[in-house]
């Protein structure tokens, strides 16, 4: 029942979540284009170099945008003072503002990209209003604007060669009073720096407290946009750092980050007016946000979407991306401006391929498919528009921004969904751990006891030999530490018997393996049964070697044991047909006594009673030999 209940409320938080991103997207989508639109421009266009504003004038609060034909004269800065003159009109051409020239222009005679030009527009009957303002946009690359025979403004520097233009990323706002029936507009612009040079958007002219008015709303929104896109980055950043389960919200908090940056150079935000910052960096900028932008976002659709979009299509763009990253980084805004027309083109195609992938997770019913569908969807179709307006195809406004906002809400609701699936998870696994732990509490006091005691068998296993059941090597090492140390604290001897059975290899290839260990086993058995104290240890020291410690025994003891165990081996007549000592099995032992003073004295008493069994071997075997060598372990 807990469980129906908790699916229930699962359902009505993403339900209720679902329908607040979806209020919030309609307020963002409605009200943000009416900020931006307010004032809607009544565009009268101007004919060849004239705009007639019929004294309408900027009363009602309206702007005009200066759009149309414009007067234009190619490689000339000709002043106000020229113009007021009668002058030879044979340069002067005529060009759409907005509008760029470069190599294209085919309505404009010897035009090329780089150069420099006046441009002059006359708009007779204003009206009656004296404090107006105009709104420059981006121009190609620097300017300066007069009003009337007076200079108002300049955007940079312009100038006739690429050592005397000093290019500005930047818009204006200028004002003026107009004392005239008719207002002259006269604009020398030049561009040395970028593929296209000219007025790339609309000029704009009004009032001034309503032209301001315009581009302060343009900029709070602005703020608004990349202040929501920023700070949904550090959510999505915050919860890859905190839970680390998906990969895809860091990715997601990347892209929100290139977008805030491009965001601030290219928006209607003034940066401008608080960094200095180089027209050549801040072009840089803008391409770089673009061309790393693109391919963070399909890094994020393929950590969300792995089996159906591909990572050679992943490594394509990462690849095609990174080369035009890298010649924006090492050459100037004059070549690499040329590449924007290119990877435009690339990720148009791109995303095509991208879509067809996000159709294919929604085919397939991949978690979340169709909601992020969706906000790629329109991220896309804001693209488009974007690029088509920066290309001046159409005259729209840029909406990139609403679109990532879309897609960033998108994203917030799919990773909500995630959330809520594995809260339900550990709500359920927190459940049956309950249910287990009851039981596992009993289990484990059952299972305790048994531990215990195969703790101790295997305990006493491990210290045992497996097949003569005497200690292993590895107790008959600890045992001989240990009593050394015991003895050095004493002060007392301590005695080690080393035993071999003589020609063993021999009668292992004689009567067999099986008799072998049979052999091993009676020997190991006499040689514990004939040791009378608790404190000797008798030990497997090595295939048929056994040994034989002896704490707190002298040299006297050592030898009468040694002899009384040879004896007793030779008793339990064994027979060995191929001995060259006896027709029984019999052992050789070497003995080697020591009273410790040292911390090696294990390693000097096994050299010294393995010296012994080498010295008993080398005499003849079945026999005992103490070894009287004196070392600076002995007293």
């Amino acid at each position: 029942m807990k469980l129906l209940i908790q699916k229930f409320n699962n359902k009505i938080l993403a339900s209720t979540s679902s329908r607040l991103i979806g209020i919030f997207l309609s307020i963002v989508l409605s009200i943000g284009p009416n900020l931006l639109f307010s004032n809607h421009n009544d565009s009268l266009k101007g004919i060849e170099g004239i705009i007639d504003l019929k004294g309408e004038g900027f009363s009602d609060g309206t702007t005009r945008n200066l759009d149309g034909q414009w007067e234009f004269y190619w490689n000339e800065f000709i002043t106000p003072e020229e113009f007021s003159k009668t002058r030879n009109q044979d340069n002067k051409q005529y060009i759409e503002v907005p509008g760029t020239w470069d190599n294209t222009n085919q309505e404009l005679l010897n035009i090329t990209a780089s150069g420099f030009a006046t441009y002059r527009l006359q708009i007779i009957n204003p009206g009656k209003e004296k404090k107006l303002a105009i709104k420059l946009p981006l121009i190609g690359t620097a300017c300066i604007i007069y009003v009337n025979g007076n200079e108002i403004g300049r955007i940079g520097n312009p100038g006739e060669d690429d050592t005397s233009t000093l290019p500005r990323y930047d818009r204006s706002i200028i004002d003026f009073i107009n004392s005239s029936d008719n207002i002259e507009l006269i604009l020398h612009i030049s561009n040395f720096h970028h593929r296209v040079g000219g007025i790339w958007n609309q000029i704009e002219i009004g009032l001034e407290d309503v032209i301001r008015g315009k581009v302060d709303k343009r900029i709070n929104m602005g703020i608004f946009i990349s202040g929501c896109i920023f700070i949904l980055g550090l959510y999505h950043l915050s919860l890859f750092m905190l839970g680390r389960l998906y990969i895809s919200p860091l990715y997601f908090s990347i892209f929100c980050m290139i977008i805030t940056i491009r965001g601030f150079v290219t928006g209607s935000m003034p940066i401008h007016d608080y960094v200095n910052l180089s027209w050549e960096f801040l072009a840089k900028i803008e391409y770089l946000t673009y061309y790393l932008g693109f391919p963070t976002f399909i890094v994020l659709i393929r950590s969300l979407f792995s089996n159906e979009v591909k990572q050679k299509f992943v490594i394509f763009v990462i690849s095609v991306s990174a080369l035009f990253s890298m010649m924006v980084l090492i050459t100037p805004a004059r070549i690499y401006s040329y590449s924007m027309i290119y990877y435009q083109i690339f990720s148009f195609g791109a995303s095509l391929h991208l879509l067809w992938f996000l159709i294919l997770a929604v085919k397939e019913k991949r978690d979340s498919s169709w909601i992020f569908l969706q906000g790629a969807a329109i991220l896309f179709l804001c693209m488009i528009n974007d690029i088509l307006d920066n290309d001046q195809i159409i005259n729209t406004m840029q909406i990139f921004p609403f679109g990532v906002v879309y897609l960033i809400m998108s994203q917030s609701v799919i990773i909500s969904k995630r959330f809520l699936k594995l809260l339900h998870t550990v709500e359920h696994q927190k459940d049956e751990l309950k249910y287990h732990r009851q039981d596992l509490e009993t289990r484990v006091k059952e299972r305790t006891a048994l531990l215990e005691d195969a703790n101790r068998k295997l305990q006493e296993i491990s210290l045992r030999d497996g097949l003569t059941k005497v200690a292993n090597r590895r107790m008959f090492d600890q045992y001989l530490e240990t009593e050394c140390k015991r003895m050095r604290r004493t002060k007392g001897p301590i005695s080690l018997l080393m035993c071999d059975i003589d020609y063993f290899k021999q009668y292992n290839d004689t009567y067999g393996h099986q008799k072998g260990d049979e052999c091993l086993i009676k020997v190991a058995n006499k040689l514990h049964s004939s040791t009378q104290r608790v404190s000797d240890i008798v030990g497997r020291y090595g295939g048929e070697e056994f040994g034989v410690i002896l704490p707190n025994t002298p040299k006297i003891g050592a030898v009468i044991l040694a002899n009384k165990l040879r004896t007793d081996i030779s008793e339990l007549k064994i027979p060995h047909e191929l001995s060259n000592v006896s027709e029984y099995i019999s052992i050789s032992i070497g003995v080697a006594t020591i009273n410790p003073v040292s911390e090696n004295a294990p390693e000097l008493l096994i050299k010294k009673s393995d010296g012994a069994l080498y010295d008993a071997k080398w005499k003849g075997r079945n026999r005992v030999v103490f070894d009287n060598k004196e070392t600076d372990a002995e007293s």
